[in-house]
């Protein structure tokens, strides 16, 4: 090899020697730069952390409102169909008095009837038995 070629390899040889060491230059980073890198993740690490909890808190609530108020409703709807069942019972209750009283009526009614039945028998009874005797004594 002559002098000029060694000499253009040289050149080549620190030419791309200059190249690769501009182009780690650029991908390389100082220890502060990745320290300040690192501070940031952390910092947006945390505030996404925070932002999670914040809206976990929230879901929590929201759930936890709309249970106490479905709980709420439940307990106002057992209250009216207790309600409702009482106020059934009590015009049960009401519907078989009525219903007993006027059956009572019925039977004094009846119970008069047949006393007034039994009184017109025996009256008839009496006066048939009257005639009777008096028929027998006109034959004595």
């Amino acid at each position: 090899m002559s002098e000029q070629q060694a000499v253009c390899v040289m050149e080549a040889l620190i030419s791309a020697t200059q190249e690769d060491q501009e182009v780690s230059m650029q991908t390389l980073a100082s220890k502060s730069d990745v320290s300040a890198l690192k501070l940031q993740l952390n910092e947006k690490l945390f505030n996404s952390q925070l932002r999670f909890d914040m809206q976990q808190k929230h879901m929590k609530e929201m759930i936890k409102s709309e249970l106490d108020s479905m709980r709420n409703d439940s307990q106002a709807k057992s209250r009216a169909v207790e309600s409702d069942f009482a106020a059934f019972k009590s015009d049960i209750r009401m519907s078989h008095k009525t219903d007993l009283f006027g059956l009572q009526e019925k039977m004094a009614r009846l119970d008069k009837e047949v006393e007034g039945e039994k009184a017109f028998f025996r009256s008839e009874q009496e006066q048939l038995e009257n005639r009777l005797i008096k028929y027998a004594l006109g034959f004595v």
